[in-house]
């Protein structure tokens, strides 16, 4: 038997075991394995094991953490104003934090709908404005969550697209297999 994650057997059938060979297109053949999402694993796929009550977690504490990191930029913010810095720095300073997190939240949903490719800036180059706009990042992942699972749709598309190439691939076998055995 295959094993889960967590060292229990999968359940199902043997590879290889079922219907036998030659039995319908692509006999033997397994489903594409679904890749995990963060916090979800692959419970995404059916929505089992859970999934609803994972959605609601998530939510919740991208909620907090947006709040926390909130409560810390508050706390900075009146650093700035303690230290009699001035207005315009004050004011510089959260109109940063609200353009960074625009951006972090526009990158963010990006992401997690359209996936890497489409996602503007690398990682690295992108890194300070999502520290800075981390408010934003976990409000887009949080909206997100409400639709579905963050980065649900983007998997569900290669997941889907994996089984299709699968099923033509099989069903291009078949039919090869099909012509060497007919007589000429």
């Amino acid at each position: 038997m295959s094993e889960q994650h967590d060292g229990q057997p999968a359940p199902g059938p043997e590879p290889g075991a079922g219907a036998g060979p030659g039995v319908g297109a692509g006999a033997g053949r397994r489903p594409p394995e679904p890749e995990a999402i963060r916090f979800f694993g692959t419970s995404w796929v059916r929505h089992d094991g859970g999934y609803a009550l994972r959605r609601v977690g998530v939510g919740v504490g991208a909620l907090l953490a947006a709040g926390g990191v909130s409560l810390v930029w508050l706390l900075v913010l009146r650093g700035v104003q303690a230290s009699q810095a001035g207005s315009f720095a004050t004011v510089l300073l959260l109109g940063a934090l609200v353009v960074c997190s625009l951006l972090a939240a526009r990158r963010t949903w990006t992401l997690l709908t359209e996936g890497e490719e489409e996602a503007v800036g690398d990682q690295q180059s992108m890194a300070a404005v999502m520290f800075l706009g981390a408010v934003g990042a976990l409000l887009a992942y949080f909206a997100r969550n409400v639709v579905e699972a963050p980065g649900e749709a983007l998997h569900r598309r290669a997941y889907e697209r994996t089984g299709r190439e699968d099923a033509k691939g099989a069903a291009g076998a078949d039919r090869a297999a099909e012509r060497r055995r007919r007589p000429r």
